[in-house]
């Protein structure tokens, strides 16, 4: 494969069903081997020693902690001030902090389990057992579609009130009752098939790191709206302080704060480790900080669409709440729009790559993949079958973020509060330090998970 090969060409060469996790691909084992725990826990400090003698690159404090921020700090940004309004000014603050707390709790468990490992997954499963790759791998799917369907929602959102304002410019109003939602999601549609088709790879990633500096510029966008409305003395609280909808928060910052998958990649290569909790901490607590604001900020500037009219909607994409018209909205939507479409394909492609791999993870699947020759199904029916999902979602139902709170609500239960409380049972099993303290902080732990997920479903 050429350096700078296609998406084909990566799965040409690969070969074989991928098994993905956070933002690597790995091959799925034939066979996983039963290791004792107890003698994996004193290779710990042997396999680190070597690991550090070895010369493998290894990162500082403030390198792995802007990275895990930049990573969790993705366009569901857009959708806090709407998780705000549905929570209430008072209620807001409390329940996010109360998820960040929690999210950290599960990402420290993570990092005290293991110090050499750099995959989640297949730590699991030697330890916990195949179960944990079924379940793992399913959550990482359902992650990666529900990114696709949120990708696809926002882009026909941005899409639309881009033409609007340039039928509005060109003086072509004649042409709006023509120019619909629908429309713009199909041509979405049209515009990924074809950057599915012939996409390059490498071109398509260099794009799609800026997607950082897009959120940068977001975030200065609701801090100048905000010192708008604060100039023109439109700041509101908007009644009630507390609203039933409140959990609706709870899931989208569950999602907002996970990189729990992809954690160990980050904090195992630290060049200082016994630093790495102590950055774990201040990573989630930096994006916390940054989501919250921008949360607060937007729901408190939501008057500058309206100067004077109080308002009472909230659209869940941030950006809909300002009219096509405001020329500063306009280049943030197209600055987004343009990255999205970027990272969009790379988002299918990962989806596609997963799909293989959770079919070979139980004995009945696997055998029938035996059968089949992956190689001849047509990539592109893959493709064809998922823009088809997206669109229907986005033409049908383009809620972007209850999309996003629900699937950070599953996911969250799997890697947040079930799996990291697993692991470290087993390893302080192993050393005969899992006291009955424990057991009934880890079923707290897990519950509080459950009740979250469960609340998604009452709000």
């Amino acid at each position: 494969m050429s350096r700078h090969g296609s998406l084909e060409d990566m799965e040409e060469v690969i070969g074989q069903p991928l098994l993905l996790v956070s933002d690597q691909t790995v091959s799925t084992p034939s066979k996983l081997p039963q290791i004792d725990l107890s003698r994996r826990m004193r290779d710990e400090a042997d396999a680190l020693a070597a690991a550090q003698k070895s010369g493998k690159t290894r990162y500082g404090s403030v390198s792995i902690i802007f990275s895990i921020v930049s990573t969790m700090l993705g366009t569901s940004v857009l959708t806090f001030p709407f998780g705000v309004f549905e929570a209430g000014w008072l209620a807001a603050p409390l329940i996010s902090f109360a998820i960040c707390c929690l999210n950290t709790t599960g990402a420290l468990l993570i990092v005290r389990t293991t110090s050499t490992h750099t995959d989640i997954m297949q730590y699991s499963a030697s330890v916990l057992g195949r179960w944990t790759l079924v379940i793992g791998t399913t959550a990482i799917v359902l992650i990666m579609l529900g990114a696709a369907i949120a990708s696809h929602g926002i882009m026909t959102q941005l899409l639309y009130s881009i033409v609007v304002e340039v039928l509005g410019v060109t003086h072509l109003e004649k042409l709006a009752p023509w120019w619909r939602p629908s429309v713009a999601a199909v041509i979405v549609c049209l515009v990924a098939i074809i950057l599915l088709l012939f996409a390059n790879l490498t071109f398509l990633t260099k794009i799609g790191s800026a997607a950082f500096f897009s959120i940068i510029y977001l975030i200065f966008f609701t801090f100048v709206k905000f010192a708008l409305a604060l100039f023109h003395g439109d700041i509101q609280c908007l009644p009630p302080a507390i609203k039933r909808t409140a959990p609706e928060l709870a899931g989208l910052t569950v999602l907002g704060l996970f990189i729990h998958n992809g954690l160990l990649s980050f904090m195992n290569s630290h060049r200082t480790p016994k630093y790495r909790e102590r950055d774990t901490v201040l990573a989630f607590g930096l994006t916390w900080v940054v989501q919250l604001t921008v949360g607060m900020l937007g729901y408190w500037s939501m008057a500058c669409s309206a100067p004077g009219q109080p308002s009472t909607f909230m659209p869940q994409d941030y950006l809909d709440a300002f009219p096509a018209d405001d020329l500063f909205a306009f280049s943030a939507r197209v600055a987004l729009l343009v990255v999205m479409l970027c990272v969009f394909p790379i988002v299918v492609f990962l989806l596609r790559s997963g799909l293989p791999s959770l079919l070979v993870l139980t004995p009945v699947t696997a055998r029938l993949v035996d059968d089949i020759d992956l190689k001849y199904i047509p990539r592109q029916v893959v493709n064809v079958i998922v823009m088809i999902i997206t669109l229907l979602f986005a033409i049908l139902y383009n809620n972007v973020a209850t999309v996003l709170r629900y699937v950070g609500a599953f996911t969250g239960f799997v890697f947040v509060f079930v799996l990291p409380v697993l692991l470290y049972r087993q390893k302080d099993k192993s050393r005969g330090k899992w006291t009955w303290l424990k057991v009934l902080l880890g079923t707290v732990f897990i519950l509080i998970g459950f009740f979250i997920l469960l609340t998604q479903f009452l709000s």
